[in-house]
């Protein structure tokens, strides 16, 4: 398959929204990129040159999404960043979920329904939880 090589920036390719990589051998998917521009698969694959073997991120890809895989170890989208700094967080993946509770509970609000409590997040618990 491949070896424990570290991903190089030129065997990269963007085309229709799929970024690939070619390790001389075959070529690898490595995400698709539908409703973003393309900065964000630029993006995408300079944190993953600077924070993956090849060999680690293609067996996790065989079982994992391509975002799931990066967010283990940091990673925020542009979109999420934007997000955190629109709700006046630094841009990370922790203040992105933040930021999403607060978009979430500010639309619930919204519709009449009560915000999600701030001591039971979505992504720590099996259901969302309101205050009671």
């Amino acid at each position: 398959m491949t070896t424990t090589n570290t991903f190089i920036k030129e065997n990269f390719s963007y085309s229709g929204g799929y970024l690939t990589y070619d390790d001389g051998d075959d070529r690898h998917f490595i995400a698709r990129f539908k409703y973003v521009p393309k900065a964000s698969a630029t993006k995408f694959m300079n944190f993953l040159i600077k924070n993956f073997t090849q060999q680690e991120y293609l067996e996790r890809a065989d079982s994992e999404a391509p975002l799931t895989i990066l967010e283990s170890k940091g990673y925020c989208s542009p979109e999420m960043a934007r997000l955190a700094r629109r709700w006046g967080y630094a841009p990370t993946l922790e203040n992105a979920h933040k930021a999403l509770i607060n978009q979430t509970n500010q639309d619930l609000v919204r519709m009449g329904e009560k915000p999600l409590s701030k001591t039971c997040w979505p992504w720590e618990a099996s259901d969302f939880c309101t205050d009671s």
